[in-house]
């Protein structure tokens, strides 16, 4: 996906497989992207809608971080890691796009990209060892959104 936010175009892809932190900033890194750091609201609610996913800053290094949406008492130092939820996995209650922090849990990754994107769909397939059919088994879509920030003036 790309997003135009505040003058930022960002182009970024979803991976909706649960996963560790570590392994999530390892996938990201695998593409030369990194983990999302929401710089404003808008921002913010386009990861929402994709649901959970891991942030690229820790508690302990909120380096580049300008926005903050922590849920109600957080951080509460039950771990470094923060993730942003759109619903808890606990006790799937709503959390409406604000942050957690916590390293005990697997959630879906959000990896924005950088330099030039060199593909729009890629395809993993298999090869049937008896015919020469092939079978699609996965496919990796880059979309694109466009994100207008609100004239807060009017």
């Amino acid at each position: 996906m790309a997003a135009n936010i505040d003058g930022r175009l960002i182009n970024y892809i979803r991976n909706d497989t649960s996963m560790t932190y570590s392994n999530a900033v390892s996938w990201c890194n695998s593409l030369n992207g990194s983990l999302p750091i929401p710089s404003s609201p808008a921002e913010n609610q386009i990861l929402t809608s994709l649901g959970n996913t891991w942030l690229g800053f820790t508690t302990s290094n909120m380096t580049g971080v300008l926005w903050f949406n922590w849920g109600h008492g957080k951080p509460s130092g039950n771990g470094q890691t923060v993730q942003l939820l759109d619903r808890a996995p606990w006790d799937n209650q709503h959390w409406y796009g604000q942050w957690n922090d916590g390293n005990d849990r697997k959630y879906p990754a959000t990896c924005y990209l950088s330099g030039k994107i060199v593909f729009e769909k890629k395809y993993i397939i298999r090869y049937n060892s008896l015919c020469s059919q092939r079978e699609e088994l996965y496919e990796l879509d880059l979309f694109s959104i466009e994100i207008y920030p609100h004239d807060l003036s009017q």
